[in-house]
Order: C-alpha cells, then structure tokens, then sequence
C-alpha cells in the first residue's frame, strides 16, 4: 500500500513535461531551463513565506554554518542544476526513443551512488530486482533512435549528476541531521535558484533578450503559473517521497509509473502499444514486485 501511495505522488520530469510543451508549443517559449528555474523559484517563495510569515520551525537552523552550506546544501543545487542542462543538450544531439533508454539506467547510477556515499547496503537481490527495471524499460522504449557521441556523453553526465543529486539530497534528509521537507526546500532551494540563474544567464539570456522571451512571459502569464504551481508541487513532492523511503525508490517509481501508465491506456483506453513495448513494461512490473518484496522482507 505504501508503494502504491507513493506511485500516486511521485515527480519526476514527466510530470514537467506538460508545463514544457505547455510553454513551447502554445507559447514559443523555447527556454527550459528558465521554465525549470521558474518552478524551484515557485516552492523556494513558498517555503520563506511558510518560516517568516507563518512561523514555521526549522529545528536545525543552528546546523546551518556557513561551512555546512558550501559543503553540503550548494553541490546539491549544482547537481540539480547540471542534470537539466546536460540533458537538455543531450535532447539536441539524441532522439526521444534513445534519451528514454539511457534514463531508465537511472536507478542504477542511483543505487550505485547510494553504496558508494554508505546510505545504502543493497542485498544481491534487491541489485538484481533493480538491474532488471532499468532492463526492462529499456526494452520497452527500444527503436531506432538517432546516436550522436556527444549526446551519449552528455546524457550519461545527466544520469551521473542526477544520482549524485538524489543521493545528496538523501544524506540531508535522513543521514545525521535529518532535514524536514520544508527545512530542505528552504535551503536547497536558494541553491537550486542560484544554479539556475547563472546557467540561464550564460545558456539562455541572449537568446532570451533577442528574441524578447521576456514579452512573451508578461503577454501569456497562464502557462507560466502552470509552470510555477507545477513546479513548486513537484520539488515538496521529491523530498517528501526520498525522506519516506529513499531517493532510489523515487527513481524507481517513476520508471514504474510510467509502465502502469501505458499499459493501462492500452487495456482501458485502446492505446495502441506493440508487442515489445507490452513485454518489457510487463517484465518491469514483475522486477518491481521482487524489488518491493525484498526490501520489505530486508529493509536497506
């Protein structure tokens, strides 16, 4: 039960992806790591407000030196920040089919990370279970997709930042100081801001100004609030689901939801699916039921 809840609330860019195709395609507004930018600003103003308006506690702001936050709050940010970028830049030079092949190996760059950082002691089982998902999705999305070396790179680079990001973030949130949900949005949040302006400023500004981006913000607010409610709502999401269970079973969910996803517009909605894509969602959904089955019997 508890899985399924979390299956429920889980973020992950698919969630976002709306609000991209929302912003681009209605709007012309082609910048997305602005639109990224514009959600964590979204939760960031939310988590100040709820402290210095409506008084809420922060139990471990005396934790937080200024050595602490170079440390430990600001690499954080940077890994967020380079994860978008990195596979915003893969996303020019590799098709959709095969950025959606290397991202199902995600959980086991993520479950790699956690070993390494000592948050996790993965049974051989639960290793197994998790090697076959990211297999098994990747079966799933295989087609003949457009290879480029240096998408390839890239997008590797965005897995491997993304799972430092996610282990990162799970250290704060349930390793010696324990952040709350709001504690790490209040202060990974200026963090994740402060990344995201200076890549805006070198990726996206000058492109921005020339092609006055600016006047289609202030002409066509709606989908940018979209952006910023959606935003905002994923971030809380992200660090309420890694402080209940742990950052790779975020990863995982996502990739499970997505099968759940598919499958069920196929049985109930008459999407159209092939026989490779059924095959290897519903082999992704067997692994899941192992992984679950082992962490439950033997929690990591």
């Amino acid at each position: 039960i508890h899985s399924l809840y979390n299956i429920i609330v889980c973020p992950d860019s698919f969630t976002i992806t709306p609000t991209l195709q929302l912003t681009e395609q209605d709007v012309g507004f082609k910048f997305h790591v602005t639109v990224g930018a514009i959600g964590s600003v979204s939760a960031t103003t939310v988590a100040y407000i709820a402290v210095h308006i409506f008084n809420a506690e922060l139990p471990n702001h005396v934790k937080m030196t200024r050595t602490f936050y170079i440390t430990k709050i600001l690499p954080v940010g940077l890994f967020g920040c380079a994860t978008v970028c990195l596979s915003n830049f893969a996303f020019l030079h590799l098709s959709v089919t095969f950025l959606q092949m290397l991202k199902s190996f995600t959980p086991v760059a993520t479950l790699i990370c956690l070993a390494l950082f000592g948050l996790a002691h993965p049974s051989h089982e639960t290793v197994a279970s998790v090697c076959a998902i990211g297999l098994a999705t990747c079966i799933a999305v295989y087609g003949h997709g457009t290879f480029s070396v240096v998408g390839f790179v890239a997008m590797m680079g965005s897995i491997l930042c993304e799972a430092l990001k996610m282990a990162t973030t799970q250290a704060l949130l349930t390793g010696k100081v324990r952040f709350s949900v709001l504690e790490s949005q209040y202060y990974i949040g200026p963090a994740i801001v402060a990344w995201s302006l200076i890549a805006v400023g070198i990726l996206e500004a000058q492109d921005m100004v020339e092609s006055q981006g600016w006047a289609l913000i202030a002409n066509n607010p709606h989908p940018f609030l979209v952006a910023a409610a959606a935003g905002g709502a994923v971030n809380f999401a992200s660090f309420f689901v890694i402080k209940t269970t742990s950052s790779l079973h975020l990863k995982i969910l996502v990739a499970i939801r997505s099968a759940l996803l598919v499958l069920f517009c196929a049985l109930f909605l008459g999407e159209p699916i092939t026989s490779l894509q059924a095959t290897g969602y519903t082999l992704a959904l067997i692994a899941f039921v192992f992984y679950t089955y082992v962490t439950t019997a033997s929690p990591q």
